[in-house]
């Protein structure tokens, strides 16, 4: 497989790091002028269908590029539809209809894991009619469907990058988001660090409402800048170190794709998640895989010291002090002691009614949409929440124990292939796309992430490559 990583930073890539910022910037004009979200949401809908019907991989690298640089897929919205919706309804519609035209087999059937892929999704419409028969509120249920319904685009997908000669295009998207979302996560740190901008301004409540971010002022002048992009990042970091560390690439590769790692680091230190910083010390850990007992003994530490530098650099450039790494050891004790950080405090709260919403139906679970009381820290008043923030149980409440082991039979049947060589890819590759899932795997203890439609991109890329 060709990386297509030696000359990345081409003329093509500046344009298409052009059109993420003009993404952006429409986005935010549409957030105040209807007109223009309405005009765009039609055009790049118009186009999809061209697309869809004339050029049908052109209308895959459309989605691919929304999906990456739309963030949580809200950019452009249409009568509460967002174009992300839109988009993927288009594409899936036209892809099963070209099927049913020419009489084409469905290829993915051909693959073993498509066995574990039909069980999963039967146990997920389950859950969907456990919600619905339990009352939950409708919006609630479609929606967690909506997310699990991500889990179809591995249909298209696994046949269009059947032909390597696309795997170029989505190095090069991946690449255009990394560095893209790389510069938003640092520009915003450095904006409100500034007070060039204030929480509940204009722009604060299109970072909120729109590209579903957060801003978080945790003291002394540093802000913790949160995007959905970076959920996909975690993983690819891990794939990124696996191909740095390994002994396939050449020398102007890996200056490009150590480029693209710092990037991911930065914005995955601003953003200053504890599952995410859980999840890379798991992959660091599993990266031994791969590698001599010398080599990864060297490349962890290195790894370790060059994340506590760039968090150290971080923090003096933003609050003018020398104390980072104790502000850091801080972040990282809320995990053993978690009363002492408001969302941590709320985490814990959670659990308790959580646990005890599981044991009243363990194997079969409530269904999908389903909410948890607690005490809300903040107020001492009971809340409701249909995002507990415990990823595993999140799932063993909503598809019950049987759907979650179903789940787990699928995912190490897919993290297996990729270890045992059945991918398409050089050992280096696979094993960092196995273990950037596992990342995302111990990431998700404290939060929704495998269940993300980003997370589940990220697995339906796996499956694709198999």
């Amino acid at each position: 497989m060709s990386l297509a990583v030696t000359n990345l930073f081409d003329r093509r890539f500046w344009l298409c790091l052009a059109i993420f910022f003009a993404f952006n910037l429409i986005s935010f004009l549409g957030f105040h002028v209807l007109i223009v979200q309405v005009v765009f949401f039609w055009l790049l809908v118009f186009l999809m269908i061209c697309l869809v019907i004339w050029r049908f991989d052109f209308a895959i690298l459309l989605f691919l590029g929304e999906l990456l640089f739309g963030q949580a897929g809200h950019f452009l919205e249409w009568q509460n539809i967002s174009l992300r919706s839109a988009l993927m309804i288009i594409l899936l519609i036209g892809w099963l209809t070209r099927k049913i035209v020419k009489q084409e087999k469905i290829l993915f059937f051909q693959q073993s894991i498509s066995v574990y892929w039909l069980v999963l999704a039967l146990m997920v419409l389950l859950a969907v009619g456990r919600g619905f028969w339990n009352n939950h509120e409708s919006l609630l249920v479609i929606q967690d469907a909506m997310a699990y319904g991500f889990f179809l685009l591995v249909f298209p997908l696994s046949e269009f990058f059947r032909k390597e000669s696309y795997w170029p295009w989505l190095t090069r998207i991946l690449a255009v988001a990394v560095i893209g979302v790389s510069i938003l996560t640092l520009a915003n740190l450095f904006i409100y660090s500034a007070g060039l901008s204030q929480v509940h301004d204009n722009y604060y409540w299109w970072l909120r409402q729109i590209a579903v971010g957060k801003v978080t002022d945790l003291g002394s002048g540093f802000y913790r800048i949160v995007f959905p992009a970076h959920l996909w990042m975690l993983p690819l970091l891990l794939v990124l170190l696996s191909l740095v560390l390994g002994r396939n690439v050449s020398r102007g590769e890996r200056k490009n794709l150590i480029i693209l790692a710092v990037a991911i680091s930065l914005s995955l230190m601003i953003n200053f998640s504890r599952g995410y910083f859980l999840g890379i010390l798991a992959g660091l850990m599993l990266l031994k895989l791969n590698l001599s007992w010398r080599r990864w003994l060297i490349a962890f530490i290195l790894i370790l010291l060059v994340f506590v530098v760039e968090f150290n650099l971080i923090y003096f450039l933003t609050t003018g002090k020398l104390a980072g790494l104790t502000f850091l050891s801080g972040r990282l004790g809320t995990i053993t002691q978690p009363e002492e950080e408001l969302s941590s405090l709320t985490r814990l709260r959670i659990l308790p009614n959580l646990l005890f919403q599981i044991k009243q139906n363990p194997i079969f679970g409530p269904g999908l949409g389903s909410m948890v009381s607690f005490l809300n820290p903040l107020n001492n008043l009971i809340t409701k929440t249909s995002n507990p923030d415990w990823g595993w149980l999140e799932m063993w409440l909503e598809l019950g124990l049987l759907g979650l082991m179903v789940y787990l039979a699928f995912s190490g049947k897919l993290i297996f292939s990729y270890l045992k060589g059945a991918s398409r890819f050089s050992r280096d590759l696979s094993v960092g796309l196995a273990v950037g899932f596992v990342s995302l795997m111990v990431a998700n203890l404290t939060g929704p992430f495998l269940f993300h439609p980003l997370g589940i991109f990220y697995q339906v890329l796996m499956i694709s490559f198999i």
